[in-house]
């Protein structure tokens, strides 16, 4: 058995995080005749798992719970490593930008950002989807960018001015067309793209589709349910 100390010293932790990590559950030591704290060999394990686990982005409270589930330690521990893996590529790509890109900081920096917005929206598609998504990006340039982000601007800048206006309005039913033309034309028509799309927004999306211009967006989407237009074969809501 061994002392606080001596336990802190091989595991190369500080005493007050053994006892932190006693207070709160996670490694309890068996306790001497006085009340002093006591750690087997097994309770080195455990710490050592801890500091594991800690290493990989696990917070405490998950890995309480991961240790007193040993059958999805393995799961956990090898979705992390894909985590760490993709965290990696994304370092890569970064650094790649800082040492290619243009002396220009402010590009560097829309470059940097596009790329992190990249990996946000990764999350809400299939492996599929987002290789298509993702070839697409290799050759979608910056002023591509800007001009599509125009047109959704212009879209909903023009349809807030009918949202008065009944859904079968000539007009309006127009403007609905248009919608459904740019987001096919973003989702390439596919269904699980368009899943995938509503996904993200419901979370929160980035850019024009989201904040400022939920209004006109939802407007436009009861306009093409009136209408009868789909999008790809699911509704955008």
């Amino acid at each position: 058995m061994h002392k606080t100390s001596e336990i802190a010293r091989r595991a190369g932790v500080s005493v007050r995080t053994l006892r932190y990590y006693d207070q709160i559950g996670l490694l309890r030591p068996e306790r001497g005749a006085k009340g002093t704290r006591l750690y087997s060999h097994q309770h080195l394990i455990r710490l050592q798992q801890i500091r594991l686990l800690q290493f990989v982005g696990l917070s405490l409270e998950q890995i309480g719970r991961l240790l007193e589930e040993p059958r999805s330690l393995k799961d956990s521990l090898q979705l992390q490593v894909r985590v760490l893996t993709e965290r990696r590529a994304q370092i890569d790509r970064i650094l790649r930008i800082l040492s290619q890109g243009p002396d220009d900081l402010t590009e560097v920096m829309e470059r940097i950002e596009r790329e992190m917005n990249m990996d946000w929206m990764q999350q809400f598609y299939d492996p599929e989807s987002w290789d298509k998504l993702a070839k697409r990006a290799k050759t979608y340039t910056p002023e591509q960018q800007q001009r599509d982000q125009q047109r959704w601007v212009d879209l909903f800048e023009e349809t807030r001015q009918h949202l008065d206006h009944d859904l079968l309005d000539p007009k309006v039913q127009q403007l609905a067309r248009r919608f459904k033309e740019l987001v096919d034309e973003f989702t390439m028509g596919d269904p699980k793209i368009v899943e995938g799309l509503r996904a993200m927004q419901a979370q929160g999306a980035r850019g024009v589709l989201h904040e400022p211009f939920t209004d006109a967006k939802d407007f436009l989407g009861r306009a093409l349910k009136a209408g009868g237009l789909t999008l790809a074969g699911s509704a955008l809501s």
